[in-house]
């Protein structure tokens, strides 16, 4: 498994979780216009509420992360 696997650190409040999960989702959706498409989308996985809505608290934020690391490696959602 790829080392840059999403750690447990949470950035502190939720501007800096919505910018690291920009640059998460960026990363790994290649490109800042699918990575917005993606995160202003509201999508089943996170009860019909946009990843971005979602990644304001820790455990949301954790909860994308991990979906967008397994977009980026290809792994099982």
């Amino acid at each position: 498994m790829p080392s840059d696997e999403p750690s447990r650190a949470v950035p502190g409040n939720a501007a800096q979780r919505r910018k690291a999960i920009k640059a998460l989702a960026r990363s790994a959706l290649g490109s800042a216009g699918e990575a917005h498409r993606w995160l202003t989308t509201p999508h089943i996985l996170f009860d019909n509420q946009p990843p971005l809505t979602v990644a304001e608290t820790a455990p949301g934020f954790r909860q994308v992360a991990r979906i967008l690391y397994n977009i980026e490696y290809s792994l099982p959602l």
